[in-house]
């Protein structure tokens, strides 16, 4: 047993967590988050995307006629801006923000679009800039002091982003944008129980707003708590494609115990979406470890792999099923994949080294 505990692979745990509903850009956080549409095997709906992608053209070609005939509208360049902000076109988008700021500059919002741009373009002292002359434009503008708040955060100034915060605050306390970014600056700063009532404020004066529901269900489930499941089907409620709530619910199942629940949730995350490739490898990891279902955990890793091919753990775990199984050869198969996609792969080293003394008679 205690080989067994020490040689599997964890399954994965993956957190989803996106910050205020006009932030242009993810903001990474905690070593638990990640965007879901950088994941290896999720792949976006391909007909989505096309629909999308139409819309878009089609809006820009509105635009550029409407400039033709009034090419001294800042209105029209500044949406024509944000249509390329959108598209990540960032120097098209520039150049026409700049002709909105020419013909008007005392709209503060077209600073907050600049802010944006530069944003983009990785140019953040550009961004602090811009949104220093939206404030200075416009003192009551509480996006800009938002995005400010939400940029120091990106770096971790503390101070500063509570201190944008507190404006926004003083400008509006029931602003729910600031409130909720207030929790995050005391969930970073590991005071915890700061951070729920803030998120729990967040909800309470605006009960749609998904992300604070969602780092309650966050939350919650790190303390092993059934109360994040009502937060997770919250979302669900919000936005019922969320994948970050639906994978979040199957691990609580999973890691509560509760693996039938768990794996009826990864089942149906695949019907949505048969790329999800961290729910078919947590089915392989619930069979392997609870159930002891090796045959049944390596078909899962096997279709793990088939749907993400450099995925060295699916590969290792596949070769300790066939360790566990007594088929030497395909477990050092599995050991060398592994290795081979992750040379520093420590587990399957161990494997590998594990297969070699036993080929050796040791």
């Amino acid at each position: 047993m205690r080989l067994f505990l020490s040689s599997i692979h964890v399954s994965e745990r993956r957190w989803f967590f996106f910050l205020s509903h006009d932030i242009t850009f993810a903001l990474l956080l905690t070593a638990m988050l990640f965007q879901a549409c950088n994941s290896p095997g999720i792949k976006p709906d391909k007909g989505a995307a096309d629909s999308l992608n139409k819309t878009a053209t089609d809006e820009l070609a509105e635009l550029n006629a409407e400039l033709l005939k009034d090419s001294l509208n800042p209105g029209l360049y500044a949406r024509r801006s944000r249509l390329y902000v959108d598209r990540e076109e960032y120097n098209q988008a520039l150049s026409d923000a700049g002709k909105a700021i020419q013909m008007d500059s005392l709209n503060s919002d077209y600073y907050i679009l600049l802010a944006d741009i530069y944003t983009g373009l990785k140019n953040f002292n550009n961004s602090f800039a811009a949104l220093g002359r939206a404030i200075e434009t416009d003192p009551g503008n509480e996006r800009a002091y938002l995005k400010s708040a939400e940029l120091h955060l990106v770096f971790r100034n503390f101070g500063e982003a509570i201190r944008d915060i507190d404006k926004v605050m003083g400008i509006n306390e029931l602003n729910a944008n600031a409130i909720f970014l207030r929790g995050v600056v005391f969930l970073e700063t590991g005071d915890t129980a700061l951070a729920v009532r803030n998120f729990q404020r967040a909800i309470e004066i605006s009960p749609d707003y998904l992300e604070p529901n969602m780092q309650l269900g966050i939350l919650y489930s790190l303390r092993k708590n059934k109360l994040a499941i009502e937060y997770f089907n919250n979302v669900l409620n919000i936005d019922p494609s969320s994948i970050e709530a639906k994978y979040s619910i199957a691990m609580f199942y999973q890691e509560t115990g509760l693996y039938a629940e768990a794996m009826a949730v990864y089942e149906s995350m695949l019907l949505e979406n048969p790329s999800f490739v961290y729910a078919r490898y947590n089915l392989g990891y619930i069979e392997l470890v609870y159930l002891k279902n090796y045959e049944k955990a390596i078909s899962h890793f096997e279709k793990a792999v088939e749907i993400h091919p450099d995925y060295p753990d699916a590969f290792y775990n596949m070769g300790f099923c066939y360790e566990l199984l007594g088929d030497i050869q395909k477990s050092l198969d599995n050991y060398r994949k592994a290795i081979g996609l992750e040379p520093n792969h420590k587990k399957a080293v161990e494997g590998l080294n594990r297969m070699d003394r036993m080929l050796d008679g040791r």
